[in-house]
């Protein structure tokens, strides 16, 4: 099964699609995410968010549910339903598309190397995970649901270790592509 769905990214992946992938990238994170970010920071304040720290603890989480107040909750759950869905989907598609097609120009069809084009699914699925577990946590809040805010820093960190890895994988391999390019010439 892991096979057949990087071989399927594979495939689909040339060029063009890797550059229609960034460039939809660049235009939604240059656009949505800086609108985004400006009504996240009315709420938040200097507290910031669960998703941009890389660790943080259980009682972080209830002190942000508290400074964000029930509107500001209600406005973290709604952008984890709507932005934060469409977000992971633009950039994972962006780093598989990438990271194949890298991958398929340096190392041919078939090699074991192209299976690191799961780096990045790996990443969304902590991604969602994280979002869901922050949806839960601030709609139940006061209650707190210690459990799953004592879980959701460990896999906060697991979505930046594989989201972040996935952007070095695209640098290393973009590099790799360059040096081989130049010293062919």
């Amino acid at each position: 099964m892991i096979h057949k769905i990087s071989n399927w990214f594979n495939k689909i992946s040339v060029g063009w699609v890797a550059l229609l992938f960034l460039i939809i990238f660049f235009v939604y994170t240059s656009t949505e995410v800086i609108s985004q970010k400006e009504k996240a920071d009315q709420y938040q304040g200097e507290v910031g968010s669960i998703d941009l720290n890389f660790w943080y603890t259980a009682e972080d989480v209830f002190e942000m549910a508290e400074f964000y107040g029930e509107e500001g909750r209600n406005e973290y759950i709604h952008s984890r339903l709507s932005f934060d869905v469409i977000f992971p989907l633009l950039y994972t598609a962006f780093l598989v598309t990438t990271i194949s097609f890298l991958g398929k120009v340096q190392f041919g069809e078939g090699d074991k190397f192209l299976l690191l084009n799961w780096v990045p699914i790996i990443g969304m699925i902590f991604d969602f995970l994280e979002n869901g577990l922050g949806v839960l946590i601030m709609n139940n809040y006061p209650e707190r649901l210690t459990a799953l805010a004592s879980i959701s820093p460990f896999v906060t960190m697991l979505k930046w270790v594989f989201v972040s890895g996935s952007f070095v994988l695209v640098i290393i391999l973009g590099l790799r592509a360059a040096f081989v390019k130049i010293s062919n010439k």
